[in-house]
């Protein structure tokens, strides 16, 4: 390790979602795959963490950690349980924990939406429905109505590319399918979902309160390589680059939908967020089933390219809203987190404007279709006491927020890891 500081102005914090880590909720689509035992081991998303019932506790364990942000989500489907009724309650509990965050300094970046979906919404077939672009602009609004007078930084649409990419275009995926049609309207709506948002937001709160207000997308971005130098692995590679990743970016940021500017060419957020977490090395095959494209996740650490991309596109202050590995044992996750930070520290030496790091998870929690068998967190969960414990990476993670930097005294203690 080298020792090194961030600018004053650059703000640590971590990560989290609603759905994976507050347990207790019925009305999304996760407890129903849970039910369908369609999860790994046969557990249940209404486990979780609990947090619904441990906000106070949570929040020592952010403010424990030095942070100065916290990414976090809204569960829709609390929110609004039914097309046709919004829960005052819900939304009520919400706003008393954004309150108890920002009495304790801590800011939040609020996601309106990340990777779930009331049980209603899904049965209409969820963001394929054109009626979709509607429907979550009017939860949009309700509640900017809400919240909007606690929250200066939001993000519309949570990772939308692998949601809707593992939902209609990954067959590997538990409950994907392989359907272009439905992949394409998808993100179409997702899109159009966005900058209406994103217009909706501005409109509202700037309206009400006069005050600045940033709204940004959050994407998970990978580097996207052919598995060997050819034709056929490069075009490949490409086409996958395209449906993951630019369909979405382009969208969001610009407003190309179906090589068209139908609300005109523009930049439809304030800053960039991406999510980090490996990279993907492409082959062609010939399988007509994968469509001809062999897919390998691969750990790498090219942050620095991926940043350096985006801000020379679009020249937005960039947020690492997302940043983890899967780390049982935690032996791992220091080395991991200091070689991206270096990364970061690269960028901004570089000129590139870098603002933010979080890291994913605060806690570990209910991965998706991996249940509880995923350890990304700080914080170590016994699912069945719920016991909170600081991890050693835990601990590095804080100095680092505290110092802004490594510092001499965390090369002593960390220096073996």
């Amino acid at each position: 390790m080298q020792v090194f500081k961030f600018p004053d102005s650059f703000e640590f914090g971590v990560a989290t979602s609603s759905l994976q880590i507050e347990g207790g909720d019925k009305n999304n689509n996760w407890f129903r795959l849970s039910e369908e035992g369609k999860i790994k081991d046969g557990v249940s998303s209404f486990t979780a963490c609990d947090h619904w019932n441990k906000i106070d506790c949570d929040i020592e364990l952010i403010k424990s950690l030095n942070c100065k942000i916290y990414k976090m989500s809204l569960e829709w489907s609390r929110i609004q349980p039914k097309k046709d009724y919004f829960d005052k309650n819900a939304i009520n509990h919400y706003r008393d924990e954004i309150k108890k965050l920002k009495e304790n300094n801590i800011e939040p970046i609020v996601s309106l939406h990340h990777f779930s979906n009331p049980i209603w919404f899904e049965d209409i077939g969820g963001f394929t429905n054109p009626e979709s672009v509607k429907l979550f602009e009017i939860y949009t609004e309700y509640v900017l109505r809400n919240l909007g007078d606690l929250v200066t930084e939001w993000i519309t649409i949570n990772k939308p590319n692998t949601f809707i990419y593992n939902t209609y275009a990954n067959p590997n995926w538990r409950t994907g399918t392989k359907d272009k049609k439905k992949y394409s309207e998808a993100a179409r709506n997702v899109i159009i979902s966005h900058i209406n948002s994103y217009k909706k937001i501005k409109e509202i709160l700037l309206n009400s309160s006069k005050r600045e207000v940033k709204i940004g997308i959050s994407l998970d971005l990978s580097l996207i390589s052919p598995k060997n130098n050819n034709f056929f692995d490069k075009n490949a590679s490409n086409n996958f680059n395209n449906l993951l990743n630019e369909t979405f970016v382009c969208g969001m940021v610009e407003g190309k939908i179906d090589n068209n500017y139908p609300f005109g060419k523009g930049k439809y957020c304030d800053f960039f967020g991406i999510n980090y977490f490996f990279d993907y090395e492409v082959k062609f095959v010939l399988n007509l089933e994968k469509d001809f494209t062999e897919i390998e996740e691969k750990e790498s650490n090219n942050l620095y390219i991926i940043g350096k991309k985006y801000y020379n596109q679009y020249k937005l202050p960039i947020y690492i809203t997302e940043n983890g590995i899967d780390d049982f044992y935690d032996k791992k996750r220091i080395k991991f987190i200091y070689e991206n930070i270096l990364q970061i520290k690269k960028l901004i030496d570089d000129g590139i404007d870098v603002r933010k790091y979080c890291y994913w998870s605060l806690m570990d929690d209910f991965e998706w279709f991996d249940g509880y068998s995923k350890k990304f967190g700080l914080i170590d969960v016994d699912f069945n006491t719920q016991k909170r414990t600081l991890k050693r990476s835990g601990e590095f993670f804080s100095l680092l927020a505290k110092n802004n930097g490594i510092t001499e005294e965390v090369v002593d203690k960390f220096k073996n890891q």
